[in-house]
């Protein structure tokens, strides 16, 4: 039976290279080039205020707003609002959050003119209240696919049974160029969310700074950092013949239209870092960019369609034929104009009956450094955890 140990100061070197991977971005969306951000602790551009009953805010981001703060196209899963200051006191409100794409330019014009319809309800809280010196954050219930292009509006609307004035003060930015891109209705003595007539402030260009939470690029891959798709058996075939055998691929986001980028190796056993299998473009061995084009929305499986190396196998198969086992890592890389996401994710090849070690604990690993030596002949108790990972 072979073994495969990994000792700490192994794990810590190879932790050095490793650089995190992540399909979850956030992204800060001011007013464009030359607007101005302050703090603003009035009602008008504020959602977090409880100076009536109901309260409806509805604000336009522009995508040139998104795209000039780095915002790729990718699924929107949450929003932000920063807040420094609340008033003492402030009651619970039923809050709820309304976001879609629009191709409106900016808020409708007019004392009563109508706000921009068709949205989605993506959040609801039956008490919220705005916390200090923070990013209030609101994930969504439906998250919304953002294609890089459409402009988006958000919509705020908040109730209470009765109103102190009270208020939360939140960052705020202008519009450059000015734009309108807020207004608000109230209306006292019930819940009127959902109403179409009642007091409206006019358009101005000011709204929140609001912070994104966008899921984009690669969200999994083959081989991965996690079970089943970490362990992987020496002497095997892996070219999509049944479930145990997946054929390499790589999942990401897309919107229709999108022109991506992707490249993909695996280097090993660690550390070496010579690569073992690289892809490449069909029929194009030097061509080791992948070139991809979105038709739809959502996520997508995109098999490696060739490889070259010594662990390439046919139409892009992973061939571990030959390959020892031992740890190796996936390199990968998804692109699109002005943006480009890292990927790699460390994995076992493993031989029958192997095991390793997963997790080694010292006796004072909670405890402040010490510097000290154990003394020999002492008998010191270590807790080690192992797996089998000769599957």
């Amino acid at each position: 039976m072979r073994r495969l140990f990994w000792f700490p100061i192994l794990v810590v070197f190879w932790n050095l290279f490793t650089i995190p991977a992540s399909s979850q971005l956030v992204f800060d969306v001011a007013g464009g080039a030359g607007s101005i951000q302050q703090w603003y602790a009035g009602f008008w551009y504020n959602p977090y205020h409880d100076l009536y009953y109901t309260v409806k805010h509805q604000y336009l981001v522009r995508a040139s707003d998104m795209q000039a703060a780095g915002m790729p196209p990718g699924l929107i899963v949450g929003v932000a609002v920063l807040v420094r200051n609340v008033s003492p006191g402030m009651d619970p409100r039923q809050m709820t959050i309304k976001f879609g794409l629009t191709d409106a330019t900016q808020m409708p014009l007019g004392w009563n003119a109508p706000f921009i319809t068709g949205l989605t309800e993506v959040y609801s809280n039956p008490s919220f209240v705005p916390q200090p010196n923070q990013w209030n954050v609101h994930m969504f219930s439906t998250p919304i696919q953002w294609d890089g292009q459409s402009n988006v509006a958000l919509e705020f609307c908040s109730y209470r049974s009765g109103w102190t004035g009270r208020r939360a003060e939140c960052w705020i930015t202008s519009t450059n160029p000015p734009v309108p891109s807020f207004k608000y209705r109230w209306r006292d003595f019930g819940n009127w969310c959902n109403m179409t007539t009642g007091v409206t402030w006019s358009y101005h260009i000011w709204r929140p700074v609001f912070r994104f939470f966008v899921q984009t690029g690669i969200t999994e891959s083959f081989p991965d950092d996690v079970d089943p798709r970490r362990i992987l058996r020496s002497g095997e075939v892996y070219d999509g013949s049944d479930a145990a055998h997946p054929h390499p691929y790589l999942k990401f986001r897309t919107s229709p239209g999108q022109q991506l980028q992707l490249t993909y190796k695996i280097v090993g056993p660690l550390p070496s870092l010579n690569p073992i299998y690289i892809a490449h473009e069909t029929g194009n061995p030097n061509d080791t960019i992948l070139d991809y084009t979105a038709t739809g929305s959502g996520e997508v499986t995109f098999e490696i369609p060739a490889a070259k190396g010594t662990a390439a196998g046919q139409n892009g198969a992973l061939d571990l034929s030959n390959i020892p086992g031992g740890s190796y890592r996936l390199i990968a890389s998804y692109s699109m104009p002005g943006y480009t996401q890292q990927w790699v994710k460390d994995f076992i090849i493993a031989y029958a009956n192997d095991m390793s070690v997963r997790e080694v604990v010292s006796p004072y690993t909670n405890d402040p450094p010490r510097n000290f030596k154990y003394p020999q002949g002492v008998p010191i108790d270590v807790v080690a955890k192992f797996q089998n990972v000769g599957l």
